[in-house]
């Protein structure tokens, strides 16, 4: 199985685990379920093509190969020569498009993560039992990666902001992301990788609000909070971010909806058949 082929069949695998994900479980409240089968579907889309049961693979039948003989026109003389055919398939030049855009990425990749770093060697740094707080005075106001959660200085006595970002770095949210990452180097042709990425980023809210386990009234107010500092805010993709605009809308939603009843699990069976 040569590479271009598997990423085809591994991505098409990936495609459709998501459409199942995005028709089927999305508006679930079982977001550490859903976090998993989103994690291990896209793990398992590319252990599969290796996988594949003998009798449902095609016969292969040995081609015969033999010499060609290239008979050169009488006026250049009767001369029988032993010749051999090269062949150059579009196949090289994809693979020469695909590793170039790979490669740009992988850059690009190494460049966020020595931005990261070098944000954290800038702030004011205090230690926590499980985290290192960092005050910047950039424009982003809260977000986490590992064990770092980087805080604009004006926020850093919110302790709503706090609690909530120490969730990301308790599930180690951060790991999800970098494998992400990670398999967009890898696969970056195809949409839907970008767009699981997203629901990963979307369930990591989730889960940190959830994981606060407001009240009645502590949702409402945390919902006026959210509306009142999201905009304006800049964005990372390889950090969880407090207040993140594109997430505002479907946090609020999933913070005020009805919890998934048991049955609802059943969906997620819907992996075995495919």
């Amino acid at each position: 199985m040569n590479w271009l082929y598997y990423l085809l069949e591994a991505n098409l695998y990936l495609l459709v685990f998501y459409l199942a994900y995005r028709l089927l479980m999305r508006r679930e409240t079982f977001y550490q379920l859903n976090r998993a089968y989103l994690l291990g579907s896209s793990a398992i889309a590319f252990a599969i093509p290796f996988m594949q049961l003998g009798i449902l693979k095609p016969q292969v039948i040995p081609a015969v190969l033999s010499r060609v003989y290239i008979v050169q026109p009488a006026d250049m003389g009767a001369v029988h020569t032993h010749g051999q055919v090269q062949i150059t398939t579009p196949a090289n030049y994809y693979l020469l498009i695909y590793a170039i855009v790979a490669g740009i990425l992988l850059i690009h990749f190494c460049y966020k993560i020595y931005r990261l770093v070098r944000l954290s060697y800038g702030g004011k740094k205090r230690k926590g039992n499980a985290f290192k707080l960092i005050e910047i005075e950039d424009e982003v106001p809260a977000f986490s990666f590992f064990g770092y959660l980087f805080i604009n200085k004006n926020l850093v006595a919110s302790d709503t902001i706090i609690r909530h970002e120490l969730v990301h770095i308790r599930q180690r949210h951060s790991l999800d992301i970098i494998y992400l990452e990670l398999l967009k180097i890898v696969c970056w042709f195809n949409p839907a990788l970008y767009l699981l990425q997203d629901s990963i980023k979307e369930l990591h809210e989730y889960i940190a609000d959830e994981d606060i386990n407001y009240s009645q009234q502590d949702i409402n107010n945390y919902t006026d909070f959210l509306l009142s500092n999201a905009y304006g805010t800049y964005q990372t993709s390889l950090t969880n971010n407090f207040f993140d605009k594109r997430l505002l809308k479907n946090r609020i939603i999933m913070l005020h909806q009805k919890r998934s009843g048991y049955l609802a699990r059943l969906k997620y069976l819907i992996v075995l058949p495919l």
